[in-house]
């Protein structure tokens, strides 16, 4: 079990953080929120964030309400509401992959079944409005 796994187990509605060098990392789903909210960029399943960030993270977490717990040494700085939004936007960010890889499925099934490529661009418009 890695380190954020066992922080995580211990805060399972919160992103968590945790300081390693110079940076807050975070992993996971945690990452496809701050991705969502921040448009980090994910590498290795992680999200890296500069220690001079960090302010304007949870700033933004407070107003979004959202648990964060931060690691670090031996402090932790947890930070709970009571109307907690992480599981609306994790659900949220799910549900929009689900419709994404569902929508390519579609297509993909769509264009081995047509063979003229114009019908299927105006298909594939139509589908992209959705």
């Amino acid at each position: 079990m890695s380190l954020y796994d066992t922080y995580k187990a211990d805060c399972p509605d919160s992103i968590v953080l945790f300081k390693m060098g110079s940076y807050y990392l975070t992993f996971d789903m945690d990452a496809e929120i701050l991705k969502e909210i921040f448009g980090y960029r994910i590498v290795n399943d992680k999200v890296a964030i500069p220690y001079r960030f960090l302010p304007r993270v949870t700033n933004r977490l407070d107003e979004m309400s959202i648990n964060y717990t931060i690691f670090k040494k031996d402090d932790k700085i947890k930070k709970e509401f009571i109307n907690n939004k992480y599981n609306d936007i994790f659900y949220e960010i799910k549900s929009f992959e689900f419709r994404r890889d569902a929508k390519k499925e579609l297509l993909n099934k769509i264009e081995r079944l047509i063979i003229d490529t114009d019908y299927y661009n105006k298909i594939k418009k139509f589908i992209d409005e959705i």
